[in-house]
């Protein structure tokens, strides 16, 4: 009894401690760009896209509805790297024909003054500017930008619970919440896409080329030239190619009139995309998928469409240039953290890069040689996603995009 009544005397035990709650960072400002009303802003973009003005019309063919075959449709993304895409509008420039025989979409996620200085500035080309609707400028604190009850990135599902954060339930596969700078980037990769090939009036019926350009690209100046030759060539060589792409990120010597048909892979082929209709299509029927992919990388996302076998006629192929006609400007991409990326480096950069690309091999070539197929005919590893894309309103918002239900099965 002495004992039982020295356990009751005991002290309670302390409470259980819970590990502490990660301090919800604050929403990130809004893109150096110009000061301007945020309403009056969205409503300007959706008024231009709506209007989808041509400027430069009159270096449009007679026959603009449809456009020619030829008629190479060049679609650039671009955000704010103005020193970078000023040197991209240069090299597109010293493109032979294209004054004739091109279109520029400038899809843009912000306004800023530099960027409108340099798009009033083109006058070689007919010129189309469309403006991505979710861009965080437009939605700086608000789905699909960052909003205040997003959950931290890296707090664990437990302590997401106990934030009662709106996202709470839907980490991604590394059991990382969303960050909506990242989500961006394949958001307005689709926006764009789906714009070009569902909504924009002036390529409705063009059975040619739409070429998926960045800021941060530079094009050789012979690059409409081939791609008017691999466009022959193709069918004869490679009927079952999903696309031509103006390159890799490597250049072989000697290799100027030599194309190659090849599985098409994410982390090679991602730099001037060549598509038509058809490739379009594909792509469009397997839309759930794409949304669905754990990927913040809209590239990563195609390569677990084409090994996840959801194209009827197997992985995506490409016609791909031995010696490219499409070039990075330089190391200050989206994840690039160091310095120099002022107007002076990269213009220096980007000639450096033309110069080494046209050391080897100057000219364009009188006709394109087909140099065999590479594309592998059995089934790659499945695809190990990157993260990033968890959160169900991604799924939802770029389903919204590509104008279909939310489908199970996909």
């Amino acid at each position: 009894q002495q004992q039982q009544q020295q356990l009751r005397q005991l002290p309670p035990p302390p409470p259980r401690q819970l590990p502490p709650l990660p301090a919800r960072p604050p929403p990130p400002p809004p893109p150096p760009v110009d000061a301007i009303d945020v309403g009056a802003l969205a409503a300007s973009m959706a008024r231009r896209n709506a209007e989808q003005e041509v400027l430069n019309a009159n270096l449009l063919p007679a026959s603009r509805t449809p456009l020619p075959d030829t008629t190479v449709v060049f679609v650039a993304m671009v955000h704010l790297k103005v020193h970078h895409f000023r040197e991209l509008v240069k090299s597109l420039s010293a493109v032979r024909g294209v004054s004739s025989n091109a279109v520029l979409v400038v899809s843009q996620d912000a306004q800023s003054a530099g960027m409108d200085e340099i798009i009033a500035s083109i006058d070689f080309v007919p010129v189309v500017r469309i403006f991505f609707p979710g861009a965080q400028q437009l939605h700086p604190n608000e789905f699909p930008g960052p909003s205040p009850n997003d959950c931290p990135r890296d707090a664990n599902q437990q302590q997401a619970r106990r934030l009662n954060c709106i996202n709470a339930e839907h980490p991604d596969t590394y059991n990382h919440y969303r960050e909506a700078k990242y989500a961006a980037i394949k958001h307005h990769w689709w926006w764009k896409a789906n714009f070009v090939f569902r909504e924009l009036e002036l390529v409705q019926g063009h059975a040619g080329f739409k070429v998926f350009l960045e800021e941060d690209h530079l094009l050789a100046p012979d690059a409409i030239e081939y791609l008017h030759a691999a466009r022959e060539l193709q069918p004869t060589v490679c009927p079952m190619c999903d696309m031509v792409s103006l390159g890799t990120y490597r250049q072989t010597p000697g290799g100027r009139s030599r194309v190659s048909a090849v599985a098409w892979e994410s982390t090679k082929h991602n730099m001037g995309m060549a598509w038509t209709q058809f490739t379009w299509d594909r792509v469009h029927a397997c839309a759930g998928k794409f949304c669905s992919t754990d990927d913040y990388n809209w590239d990563w996302s195609l390569q677990a469409l084409s090994k996840a076998g959801c194209f009827p006629g197997g992985p995506f192929t490409a016609l791909v240039p031995a010696t490219p006609r499409v070039f990075h400007s330089g190391e200050c991409g989206f994840h690039a953290k160091g310095s120099g990326c002022d107007a002076a480096n990269v213009e220096k950069s980007a000639a450096t890069v033309m110069r080494k690309a046209f050391a080897v091999d100057g000219g364009a070539p009188s006709q394109l040689v087909f140099s065999g197929s590479h594309a592998k005919s059995k089934r790659s590893p499945p695809h190990k996603p990157n993260g990033g894309w968890g959160d169900i309103r991604d799924h939802a918002y770029c389903r919204q995009i590509a104008g279909i239900e939310v489908q199970r099965h996909q």
